[in-house]
């Protein structure tokens, strides 16, 4: 069966403010969230088209995180 729709996706980028401004620029898009600080080692923010969320971002917050590998 066919992928018909994704909620959104992730990807993993080293410097986070830069790649928001760098797909907010190319694509059109607008930051739905703040950036935020996770539990999981890792800050966030996601990118949309008006309330629907299109892709998260997500850069280590410590070098021993797992998006840092």
């Amino acid at each position: 069966m066919p992928v018909t729709r994704l909620q959104y996706f992730s990807i993993a980028v080293h410097d986070l403010e830069a790649a928001a401004e760098r797909y907010t620029k190319m694509l059109g898009l607008t930051r739905t969230t703040e950036f935020q600080d996770t539990r999981w080692g890792f800050r966030n923010c996601m990118l949309g088209i008006g309330d629907e969320n299109v892709i998260e971002l997500i850069s280590p917050s410590s070098p021993d995180s797992a998006p840092a590998s």
